[in-house]
């Protein structure tokens, strides 16, 4: 699913797991007697509404704050581009057609009593599809992981909304031109011989035996001592304990805090070579590996039979998908540019997963179900296909991504420079929109990452969110000729700094994050304390292929120039200032504050942060009341 409703484990993926409850798993699998819903091919959207309309979050944080209205949406920048923000909006429109039509059990549905409901949907768009090519753009509800939000703290969803919402779509609904369904419910066929069966289940107790573990032993205990062989055959003169804090770091265990003080330099540095992103992701596949890859080729097996309730013609869609890849196979390993034993390697891992076109039966994702109150998948060999498609029009690690999905020659440029720019920016002062405009005159594209965390003036009459922060700089930007260069995002997380990491290290293989061949600037004013932000090595975080500058490399190494610090009244501008000058009411002040082109529009500035004037007088009057109580 992805999104709000995060990752959904493979078994493998699960280190909580125990061998015995695998099999458990497996064996009900073969039986036929495992329920569970598609796995649609599609992206992940919770739908709410606030009271007076329909709301849609893709994070924590629009969940919190009540959802995105469609102004909102159709306001917000996202990472995907016009494609994605279209399908988003007629998802919108549509759910929001199906919600008016409901009666007096929408306030049942969406929520009582100041708590408010999330759905979590799948959009799939027919215009911009994935992998699979679905007959027609369709909203399926979700049969799990359902969100309440109250006072801004968020609960899995009772069941009884769901079961009211569920009724009321019946067995589908055409609302504003879309299709919305409940969960496409399924149940894995029972298989035929048990042969499949026996051969994964020995093989999982053939690697368990390897390193004295039983059923009682779990995933995560194969995996630790998996990379625990793979340091201590690559890396000496390391304490057990040091060993130890590097395989629990790789599991998220535990981190590289736990390092003692003490420890020498030289050891240090030996165990920042390999605690990486990178490193991390490649020694967790390689440990996982022979487990997945038996449990791959079974899943193959149970799903060859099914295919998807949204594709008519299973036969054609089939065909086509195996025509894609087969192309895709020829020009990987036609592939004469850089990094050729890369390629090589990444084909041949992921051609072994998949073992043969023709074994390609169905357009068909996978299958989602519970056990035991958690969530897993089957994809069969959807894995591999991804994967291959992807390289195509993604790349992937260093290698530059090879073609378009259509054939034609891919136009990213290899060799771009982005900058990131991470900040609260509560509200955008002249010296941010300063430090905007002068790396775009060094960079393809820019990219600012505002907190999701709202400031507040000193007497909190003044809040400032990031939707406010948002449109105070497309105010900006379109003043100063830039809207088609920067982007404004939502950190998906409350540090924009942990989001700048996340962009260079892209361990979820985004297409919109950086990607091999990327020149990556990590933007920051010369106001001090800024560049301590990015203290270290940043090029440790970054993917394969990613080039990564802090303050210095960029001027060293591209010409870029730091930027200068701009000052309000002799001292450097800065958000806070601002917040205080806008619960003073001060515009004339407020002038001072803001980039030359939008000094003319400081009244429109002020009603964006205050939310109008007419509120911030009632605020005004409020407080003048309180005062005055308090004085008689």
């Amino acid at each position: 699913m992805g999104g709000l409703a995060g990752h959904i484990n493979y078994l493998t993926d699960d280190i909580e797991l125990t061998f015995a409850k695998m099999k458990k798993i497996l064996r009900a699998a073969a039986g036929g007697k495992l329920v569970g819903t598609e796995k649609v091919d599609g992206s992940n959207m919770y739908f709410g509404h606030n009271g007076q309309e329909t709301t849609v979050a893709r994070n924590k944080t629009n969940a919190k704050s009540g959802g995105m209205t469609m102004s909102g949406l159709q306001a917000h920048e996202f990472q995907g581009g016009e494609a994605v923000q279209t399908a988003f909006v007629e998802a919108l429109r549509s759910f929001s057609a199906l919600v008016d039509s409901l009666g007096k059990e929408k306030s049942s549905i969406f929520g009582e009593e100041g708590a408010q409901n999330f759905f979590n949907c799948e959009v799939i768009s027919a215009d911009s599809p994935n992998v699979v090519e679905y007959d027609d753009n369709y909203i399926i509800l979700h049969d799990m992981g359902h969100l309440s939000v109250l006072e801004e703290v968020l609960t899995p969803m009772e069941s009884a909304p769901l079961l009211a919402l569920r009724e009321a779509i019946g067995e589908g609904k055409v609302a504003n031109g879309m299709k919305i369904l409940p969960g496409l419910q399924l149940s894995i066929p029972k298989l035929d011989d048990n042969a499949p069966l026996k051969v994964i289940l020995a093989k999982i107790d053939g690697e368990a035996s390897k390193y004295g573990l039983t059923d009682a032993s779990s995933v995560g205990d194969y995996l630790y001592n998996r990379l625990m062989e793979q340091i201590v055959g690559e890396i000496s003169g390391l304490s057990e304990e040091l060993y130890d804090i590097v395989v629990q770091w790789y599991l998220k265990t535990k981190t590289l805090r736990a390092i003692p003080k003490e420890t020498d330099p030289e050891i240090r540095e030996k165990i920042r070579k390999v605690a990486t992103a990178q490193e991390r992701s490649r020694r967790i596949r390689l440990a996982t590996a022979p487990l997945e890859e038996a449990t791959m080729e079974f899943a193959a097996k149970l799903l060859e039979k099914l295919s998807s309730a949204l594709v008519s013609d299973n036969a054609g869609a089939t065909e086509r998908l195996k025509s894609k890849v087969r192309t895709a196979i020829a020009a990987i390993q036609g592939y004469s540019g850089e990094h050729g034993d890369y390629v090589k390697d990444f084909l041949g891992r992921e051609t072994a997963k998949l073992r043969n076109v023709d074994d390609i039966t169905s357009a068909f994702e996978g299958i989602v179900f519970e056990y035991d109150g958690r969530m897993y998948k089957f994809t069969g060999n959807f894995g591999p296909i991804n994967q291959i498609l992807g390289i195509m029009r993604y790349g992937r690690g260093p290698v530059p991504p090879l073609k378009e999905a259509d054939g034609q020659e891919n136009s990213v440029q290899e060799g771009k420079i982005t900058t990131l720019i991470p900040g609260s920016f509560k509200p955008p002062s002249i010296a941010h929109m300063q430090m905007v405009r002068h790396y775009a005159d060094y960079s393809d594209n820019v990219i600012i990452f505002v907190s999701p965390l709202p400031r507040n003036s000193k007497d909190r009459t003044i809040s400032v969110d990031y939707d406010k922060s948002a449109a105070v700089w497309s105010i900006y930007l379109e003043a100063y000729g830039l809207l088609d260069k920067v982007s404004v995002l939502e950190s998906p997380v409350n540090s924009p700094v942990a989001a700048a990491y996340q962009y260079i290290a892209n361990q979820e293989a985004r297409p919109d994050w950086a990607q091999a061949g990327d020149r990556v600037i990590v933007g920051v004013s010369a106001k001090d304390n800024d560049a301590a932000r990015f203290s270290g090595d940043l090029q440790q975080y970054a993917m394969e292929g990613v080039k990564v500058y802090g303050i210095e490399d960029a001027s060293n190494e591209l010409g870029v120039p730091p930027v200068a610090v701009v000052t309000v009244d002799g001292e450097p501008a800065n958000s806070g200032d601002m917040r205080e000058v806008l619960a003073n009411g001060a515009i004339n002040e407020l002038e001072k504050y803001l980039p030359n082109e939008v000094k003319p529009m400081a009244q429109r500035i002020y009603d964006v942060l205050t939310d109008g004037e007419q509120k911030k007088e009632t605020l005004r009057e409020m407080i003048r009341n309180t005062v005055a109580r308090e004085l008689l």
